[in-house]
């Protein structure tokens, strides 16, 4: 989860997500444990993931999530788009629905990446 944290801040999340969407900054472990409301955690989730595929793609509303989506349909979505850029790992779609542990951490990542490459942004030696 470090990593895709630094990966986003490489992006501009803080400055694109957080303060232009006006949305909630992410932890080091956010989506590692269980939040105490789950509900709030997948839609801060989905968020995090909308905005990423938004910026690989180049346009916004690659997911189109509607706010009345069953979470059902919503991690389904977030599969399919995730299969089309190539993401080889597989898991139960429950795993997503829980917003946290491995499976959003491998996403997370996966996405973080891809959103670097969209940008081609290319990490320096020191």
């Amino acid at each position: 989860m470090e990593n895709s944290l630094e990966k986003l801040k490489c992006l501009g999340y803080e400055t694109y997500f957080v303060r232009k969407l006006q949305k909630k900054p992410i932890s080091r472990e956010e989506f590692s444990i269980p939040a105490s409301n789950p509900s709030l955690q997948f839609a801060h989730f989905i968020e995090i993931c909308s905005w990423l595929a938004s910026v690989i793609k180049e346009k916004d509303d690659v997911l189109q999530i509607d706010h009345y989506d069953d979470p059902n349909t919503i991690v389904s979505k977030l599969l399919m788009f995730l299969s089309n850029i190539g993401f080889g790992a597989e898991f139960p779609a429950s795993r997503l629905k829980q917003a946290h542990g491995e499976a959003a951490a491998i996403v997370l990542d996966f996405l973080t990446g891809k959103a670097l490459d969209a940008r081609c942004f290319v990490f320096q030696h020191p």
